[in-house]
C-alpha cells in the first residue's frame, strides 16, 4: 500500500525485506539500499530484522544506522514526549526537549530499550511526532529542507508549530549538518497523500528519504 501511494505518486521505490521474496522483493543488502537512496529513490525495509525477538523499533534503528540516516522519525499517538502516558495519566508533563540520558534516568517509555540504546550509541536523534494530526509532515519536512541548507533546525515542540520533538545527546534542538538527509520513519500509518507528497518534496530538494 504505502508502495503504491508513493508511485501513484510519482515517486520511484524499491522494496527491500529481510526475508527473502524474491516475487515481491528485492532481499535487503545495504549498499544496494544506499546505492538506490544515492540515485533518488525511496527505500521501504519490510520484514522487520528478520528474526525473533527483535521489535518495529529496533529494526528502525538498525536500517537507519545501517544507511547511516540522520534522523529517526516516530510517528505515535501523541505530539511528544511525556512524564507519563498522557492518554492515561490526565497529570502528565510535556519535555520541550529531552536528551538520551535523561530519558534513561526517568524511565521514560520513547521506544523498547534495544532500539534507543542503538540509537543512544551511534548519536542518531529521534524525532517523536503526532501521526494522527494532518500537517505534521509538512512541519517536519519544511525544517529538514532548512537543515540541508545548512542551517541549525530546531525540532522543540512549540505553540506555533506544535506536534514533534527531538531526543538528541544533549537534548539541543539541532542536528548536526549533513549535505545528504537518510531519514528512517517508524510506525507511519499517517495519510497516505502527506506521505507521498512528504517523499517526493525530500526527493526534489535532493535529500534521501527512507520509509521503514
Amino acid at each position: 500500500a504505502l508502495q503504491s501511494a508513493l508511485e501513484s505518486n510519482g515517486v520511484h521505490t524499491r522494496l527491500q525485506s529481510a526475508i527473502e521474496m524474491k516475487a515481491i522483493a528485492e532481499p535487503f543488502i545495504r549498499r544496494k539500499a544506499v546505492r538506490h537512496l544515492e540515485k533518488g529513490r525511496v527505500v521501504i525495509f519490510g520484514a522487520g530484522t528478520g528474526n525473533p525477538f527483535f521489535t518495529t523499533d529496533s529494526a528502525a534503528s538498525l536500517r537507519a544506522i545501517e544507511i547511516n540516516a540522520d534522523v529517526i522519525l516516530k510517528g505515535t499517538r501523541v505530539d511528544g514526549i511525556y512524564s507519563a502516558d498522557p492518554e492515561k495519566d490526565k497529570n502528565a508533563t510535556k519535555y520541550d526537549s529531552i536528551s538520551f540520558d535523561e530519558v534513561y534516568q526517568q524511565g521514560l517509555n520513547v521506544m523498547d530499550l534495544t532500539a534507543f540504546t542503538l540509537c543512544k550509541e551511534n548519536h542518531l536523534p529521534i524525532v517523536v511526532f503526532d501521526m494522527d494530526t494532518p500537517g505534521n509532515l509538512e512541519k517536519i519536512r519544511k525544517t529538514v529542507s532548512c537543515h540541508v541548507a545548512g542551517l541549525p533546525v530546531p525540532y522543540r515542540t512549540t505553540e506555533e508549530e506544535p506536534g514533534f520533538l527531538n531526543i538528541t545527546d544533549n537534548g539541543c534542538d539541532c542536528i548536526p549538518g549533513n549535505n545528504a538527509f537518510p531519514v528512517a520513519l517508524d510506525n507511519l500509518f499517517c495519510n497516505r497523500f502527506e506521505m507521498a507528497k512528504f517523499a517526493s518534496d525530500c526527493l526534489e530538494k535532493k535529500i534521501n528519504f527512507i520509509g521503514i
